[in-house]
């Protein structure tokens, strides 16, 4: 059995021993010091303390620029989005995914979405700092009219030319599709944002939209779908473009 021998000057230079006198190794090592029973263990908690370093340095910096928070959850959440349109509705599998399209809509989610809606609900806050039904109602209709309408006409026109298509191409995009987006968040994002800003803390709304954006890109990347295919068969249904046609 292998232990520090103390006896003899081996010791003081923090040789470990074994029955024999053979150096096997060191007293002063990590591995010792700390009791690990092997240089693997202790080099796999030294990854581990390492991971929760990192993580805490990570929940640190965007503790300090809140901004990240919302960068980081809509470039994130926005591509989820995508892929549920393409599994639901384009019948897609992992194989045969758009991971370009995906790559598209985590950027404008990242650049575009997470800060803008970050000033947004910063501005909104210094509107109307009280959280009651009242002032909850008061941002929700603003944003309805003010902020909304830019962020939709933003998607499809950036959107479009991050396809490659061109300038004039995605001017004709927002002018055919705005409306039917536009009339289906009417009724979503009012009642999104006033349980946002009416109940979930302020240093929380960003991710609390985010989740909700997830599913409102959903939709987007549905009707993106439809204006690259005037008509596809769904279950064996034909869907017309003009389904939000009421």
């Amino acid at each position: 059995m292998a232990s520090p021998i103390n006896n003899d000057s081996s010791s003081l230079f923090g040789q470990l021993l074994d029955e024999r006198g053979i150096v096997i190794g060191r007293t002063d090592t990590p591995s010792a010091i700390y009791g690990y029973t092997s240089p693997h263990a202790y080099e796999k908690e030294e990854k581990r303390r390492a991971a929760v370093k990192m993580f805490r340095h990570i929940i640190n910096f965007t503790n300090k620029y809140k901004i990240l928070r919302g960068m980081i959850s809509y470039g994130t959440l926005w591509p989820c989005g995508c892929l549920i349109e393409q599994t639901m509705i384009e019948k897609k599998t992992f194989r045969t995914y758009d991971w370009m399209k995906c790559l598209r809509f985590s950027l404008f989610g990242f650049f575009f979405m997470g800060p803008t809606i970050y000033v947004w609900i910063r501005l909104a806050g210094v509107m109307w700092p009280r959280t009651d039904i009242k002032s909850s109602l008061c941002k929700a209709i603003t944003e309805q009219t003010a902020y909304d309408p830019m962020a939709i006409s933003s998607f499809l026109f950036f959107m479009t030319l991050m396809e490659g298509n061109s300038y004039a191409q995605a001017r004709q995009e927002v002018s055919d599709k705005f409306l039917d987006a536009y009339k289906v968040g009417v009724i979503y994002w009012p009642c999104v944002q006033t349980v946002n800003f009416a109940f979930v803390p302020a240093r929380n709304q960003v991710v609390f939209t985010s989740f909700f954006s997830m599913c409102w890109t959903t939709f987007l990347a549905y009707v993106k779908f439809l204006q690259l295919h005037p008509t596809v068969d769904v279950d064996h249904h034909a869907m017309d473009i003009h389904f939000l046609e009421m």
